[in-house]
């Protein structure tokens, strides 16, 4: 065939093939619903981040900025697994962890933030980002969005509160229990605990592990059926600080653990390691006067579970802090109360002295 026709004949297949995709309907993706229409005759309970919850399907929803945010995300175990040997204590504490919320095509990417690396030049945002770009982040989920309204998003969160948070199956192991595994299917939103204020938001799931092969020997002796065990996770959602608290350097008089990181931003000839005192964040209603009142007095709660002769010790123990206070010129800066009967001793709004039992008996500490 001559090269000319060959040219016609190509040239025509191919205006063929692009008047015949022009012509066939694009797989494009279902426009999302409303969030007001994906709600609707669902329970709604508004705050920091509001919560819609499905009854039916036993799962929630979280609404956020489209273009995504951040918030500090604390892990906590509500309930226990009743081991002192193994741990897993009712109220133990896990990590916080500043968290990105990350749109990501239909989804959003919770990606934690890694401080454990810092740079702390007030005046050199380059520096900042050479050091943030040289650690890696976290991400854990994406979370799919399933409806939109203006410049916000419902995000399903299942995949996010059905997370082993707390290493659960790391410290079976460790301990020698054998090998567990998250049985996702099980889990159920607990919905006493999930509630939404306006700087923070609460979340519990009831999350069941199961034994891979033979229960562990402990995990037997002490649930009804060693082979599954079923314990309540709790996750904290609250908004970040402003900018206006002020660290100071770690002095172990003060503490018997600090925040630990490194800055990138230490002379060349100090070490990399910084330390800086874990501590509350007392002010003065006129910070100019050192006798005025402070503004944002510490309370800290007594759990209503600790057994008398106990509970009384524990609020007498407690109130020593007081005194402590006083004389440091910080009169009226601390409190020890009883927890109010309606708290939920995981909302992180508390400073907790909680009541934990074991097998070998009960005891209290400080959960935040």
């Amino acid at each position: 065939m001559p090269t000319t026709k060959l040219s016609l004949l190509i040239w025509s297949c191919v205006v063929l093939t692009t008047r015949l995709a022009a012509q066939e309907p694009r797989n494009q993706a279902p426009p999302l619903p409303t969030i007001a229409a994906k709600a609707a005759g669902l329970e709604r309970r508004d705050g920091f981040v509001p919560i819609v919850l499905d009854q039916h399907a036993g799962t929630l929803w979280l609404e956020l900025p489209k273009a995504g945010t951040r918030l500090l995300l604390c892990t906590t175990l509500a309930t226990g697994l009743g081991s002192n040997p193994v741990g897993l204590d009712r109220g133990t504490a896990g990590r916080c962890y500043v968290a990105r919320f990350q749109p990501s095509a239909s989804a959003q990417l919770v990606v934690l933030e890694n401080w454990s690396y810092r740079s702390t030049l007030p005046d050199n945002p380059a520096h900042a980002r050479s050091v943030s770009e040289a650690f890696a982040p976290s991400t854990v989920v994406a979370l799919p969005v399933v409806a939109q309204e203006g410049d916000r998003v419902l995000l399903d969160a299942a995949e996010l509160v059905r997370r082993d948070w707390l290493d659960v199956i790391g410290t079976l192991a460790t301990t020698g229990q054998g090998g567990y595994a998250l049985a996702k299917d099980l889990a159920s939103i607990y919905e006493p605990s999930t509630r939404a204020y306006p700087r923070n938001t609460e979340l519990e799931i009831a999350i069941t592990f199961e034994a891979k092969d033979r229960p562990g020997r402990v995990v037997d002796s002490i649930v009804p059926d060693g082979r599954a065990f079923t314990i309540r996770q709790h996750l904290t959602l609250a908004a970040l600080p402003d900018d206006g608290y002020r660290p100071r350097e770690f002095d172990p008089r003060m503490n018997f653990y600090a925040i630990t990181f490194k800055d990138y931003a230490q002379p060349v000839q100090a070490p990399l390691d910084r330390r800086w005192i874990a501590r509350h964040r007392l002010e003065r209603r006129n910070p100019a006067d050192p006798a005025s009142p402070i503004r944002n007095p510490l309370v800290y709660y007594v759990d209503r579970g600790i057994p008398e002769p106990i509970r009384s010790a524990t609020l007498e123990g407690a109130r020593f802090w007081v005194e402590a206070f006083d004389r440091a010129g910080l009169k009226g800066a601390f409190r020890v109360e009883l927890l109010p009967e309606d708290a939920d001793p995981m909302d992180i709004r508390y400073n907790v002295v909680q009541w934990g039992t074991g097998t070998s008996g009960g005891g209290a500490s400080a959960t935040r």
